[in-house]
């Protein structure tokens, strides 16, 4: 399988990923991902990455966090937003 992406598509916050399955030149399916590793402050900025994630419908396909990013991410996949605390 071979993929291609470009960062430059400013329609798609993910930008555009084309794949071609060497086999039978078939596209696959495209799937997105998030890596949160947390990490002090880190932890608290990647909150404000969901939130915007969540205002404007954006969902992944798969998500791994470490540490904070695990708590982060079990939120996000919860619906959970921060907006109710910040009151």
């Amino acid at each position: 399988m071979s993929c291609s992406f470009d960062a430059g598509n400013i329609q798609s916050p993910v930008g555009e990923c084309s794949c071609t399955n060497s086999l039978g030149g078939e596209k696959a399916a495209i799937k997105t991902g998030v890596i949160d590793v947390g990490g002090g402050l880190s932890g608290i900025y990647a909150v404000g990455i969901f939130d915007y994630c969540m205002d404007h419908n954006i969902h992944f396909d798969l998500g791994i966090g470490i540490s904070a990013g695990s708590a982060n991410l079990t939120s996000f996949a919860a619906g959970q937003s921060s907006h109710p605390l910040a009151g």
